[in-house]
């Protein structure tokens, strides 16, 4: 430790400066010097006096004889600071514990082999945990154990804990005992594998593949085929819950086809029965409303009567020919045969640029039910290379008894495809939108159609004639009698 004190000169300092100069001496003595009491035993030091910021600064602290190394006790706290603290001797804290701070090595000179747990290294003076014997330790101390835990050493963390052991999978105290029953032997604790065997006895009989319990004339027999009730004498009919609806004599069961129906036989086998139309009487006027016919509509069986068979959608193929060209705008009479297989085909020509029409007359069917009609165009064209559109055209009117002839004709109903240049091929249109022939149209009356190419129609671009083969004619029948 070095305190500065100020050097005095006496030629140019005055009395009153060096009494200031002393008196700093004398408490620099006091307050900041280490002293010995030369009064004390030998080899005891004194220290005396405060030290500035609580820090004592010295290369060796030493007691006992002069010039040695003996006992060093620090009765109050005392802070080791520095990257390395040597403690030759011994070291010794009049408390109940020992705090080492942060430090960079804490070391313990010599060696001591005699304690399991802690060691200390003389060649790197480090202390170790060595290796706990079991054998070493009188007791452990842990905290929340429960009544029945056990203590076991865990692989995974490396550490001794305490645990429930019914827990642990596959833990089981080998004082449970397994333990035989009726029927059966053997039987012991869990230390090892346990067997247990179907035993003989009374009643019981055990064979190498089968297990019969006898009881009187009866057996009870549980082999690899299934389980038998083997009892001599028995009344079948005497048995509980006995029903003798349920058991009866397959042979005297006969089944025989009844009317419309052939076949017959008794329960032994299948037994197959078809329909025999020729065992049904002849009906010669069948009245079409309460006559039915049976009929299978995709989930069950039903009756339908005699006068809905056949009804629904229908159409009617008219040709060309069947047709006339009107004698105003009327297309022209085609006829075409093709050049390898000489096929024939007789057409109405309609031309690409006026609208041209064609007509035919037809008595509607008795069971027609005056609805709306459709229709679809059968057609052809010569050789284009471009432009392919076309659009059909089709209108009806009904005259009955007395009507004028000269009637206006109902809306059109219009439908447009197109060829290719891939040319004489057939080529049938989609179906027309519907429409309603004009007048007061009833079944069996005249019906007029007109046949026409829209040529103004937009999707109406070929420019060639587009040569008409014939229409499928839609209508729908409600009943089978007209035709």
């Amino acid at each position: 430790m070095t305190i500065s004190i100020a050097n005095v000169s006496i030629a140019n300092d005055n009395f009153g400066d060096w009494v200031t100069r002393t008196n700093l001496i004398a408490d620099a003595m006091t307050n900041y010097v280490v002293t010995v009491d030369s009064n004390a035993t030998v080899g005891n030091a004194v220290i005396t006096g405060s030290f500035q910021t609580d820090n004592l600064y010295a290369d060796i602290l030493s007691g006992g004889a002069i010039g040695s190394k003996g006992l060093l006790t620090f009765d109050t706290n005392t802070t080791f600071s520095g990257t390395t603290t040597t403690i030759s001797g011994n070291f010794i804290s009049n408390s109940s514990n020992i705090f080492l701070g942060i430090a960079a090595n804490v070391q313990i000179t010599g060696a001591n082999a005699t304690h399991d747990i802690l060691k200390a290294n003389s060649t790197t003076n480090k202390l170790y945990f060595g290796q706990i014997s079991t054998s070493s330790i009188s007791d452990f101390n842990i905290s929340g154990v429960a009544n029945g835990e056990v203590i076991y050493y865990d692989n995974a963390t490396s550490m001794w804990v305490n645990i429930d052991p019914s827990s642990l999978d596959g833990i089981v105290s080998p004082a449970i005992q397994i333990i035989s029953g009726l029927g059966l032997t053997g039987g012991a604790n869990l230390a090892s594998d346990v067997t247990l065997n179907v035993g003989a006895g009374n009643g019981i009989a055990v064979d190498a593949d089968s297990l019969r319990v006898v009881a009187g004339n009866s057996q009870l027999v549980s082999n690899s085929s299934g389980v038998w009730l083997i009892q001599s004498g028995i009344n079948h009919n005497s048995l509980n819950n006995y029903n003798a609806n349920q058991h009866i004599d397959h042979t005297s069961i006969i089944v025989s086809g009844g009317t419309g129906l052939a076949g017959s036989g008794d329960l032994t086998s299948n037994v197959e029965l078809t329909i025999n139309v020729n065992s049904l009487s002849t009906n010669s006027t069948p009245t079409q409303a309460t006559t039915y016919v049976p009929a299978w509509n995709g989930t069950s069986h039903v009756k339908v009567p005699l006068a809905k068979i056949g009804i629904g959608k229908q159409h009617e193929f008219v040709h060309a020919r069947y047709m006339e060209p009107r004698f105003t705008n009327g297309p022209s009479l085609g006829f075409l045969e093709t050049a390898n297989n000489f096929v024939q085909a007789a057409t109405i020509d309609f031309d690409p640029t006026t609208t041209e029409y064609a007509q035919f007359s037809w008595i509607m069917p008795d069971n027609w039910n005056e609805g709306t009609l459709t229709a679809k165009f059968g057609w052809s064209h010569g050789n284009t290379a471009t432009n392919f559109g076309v659009s059909w055209g089709i209108r009806a009117v009904a005259l009955a008894d007395g009507d004028d002839l000269d009637s206006a004709f109902g809306a059109n109903a219009v439908v447009s495809d197109l060829g290719s240049a891939s040319y004489d091929k057939y080529l049938l249109t989609a179906e027309s939108p519907s429409f309603t022939v004009a007048g007061s149209p009833t079944a069996g009356e005249l019906v007029t159609f007109e046949i026409f190419r829209q040529t103004a129609n937009t999707n109406d671009n070929m420019t060639v004639n587009a040569r008409l083969h014939g229409i499928k004619l839609y209508m729908t029948t409600d009943n089978n009698i007209g035709g």
